[in-house]
């Protein structure tokens, strides 16, 4: 099986895809959580909260948005994630996390994990937080083989950490 062996920045054209996708998606994943009231609710939010962390025209080498690249040299999935000060700790917070379809069911997710977890280490962070929907099964169940814990839940979501 392939490991992830480098990462590279996405381009704008990707970007772009992706700035689009990611406001569908947290629309979505929004709608059915006690988060928001309606599904125009959901969207409004989605944009502004992507707005606020995806600005159009953002130099992207200034954001950690990474396409993941296995042994054979094929993007097989992207990271989203930066360091940041939480719970009075400095982290490694993912955003995003996304195994493309192609790639799905081959321990992919569990080798993004990985690799973002010996970069953190690198950096000297001892922990990675991330929120879930509590209704993406798959990836609860990715995250809790992986080692995190549920450190709060409210609205349909839970926070999550791993020690490292």
């Amino acid at each position: 099986m392939s490991e992830i062996v480098s990462t590279r920045k996405l381009t704008q054209e990707e970007f772009t895809a992706y700035r689009n996708e990611v406001v569908e998606k947290y629309c979505e994943e929004l709608v059915g959580t006690d988060s928001v009231a309606s599904a125009e609710e959901a969207r409004a939010f989605a944009e502004t909260e992507v707005s606020r962390l995806l600005p159009v025209g953002v130099d992207l080498d200034c954001l950690n948005l990474n396409v993941m690249v296995n042994d054979k040299g094929e993007d097989v999935g992207f990271l989203w994630h930066e360091k940041r000060h939480i719970l009075e700790m400095d982290v490694a917070f993912i955003y995003d996390i996304l195994v493309y379809e192609n790639h799905r069911k081959k321990g992919y997710g569990q080798r993004i994990i990985a690799y973002l977890a010996e970069a953190a280490k690198k950096e000297g962070l001892g922990k990675i937080v991330l929120n879930v929907f509590a209704k993406n099964a798959a990836a609860n169940a990715l995250y809790e083989r992986m080692g995190f814990e549920v450190i709060a839940e409210a609205k349909g979501q839970k926070a999550m950490i791993k020690h490292l």
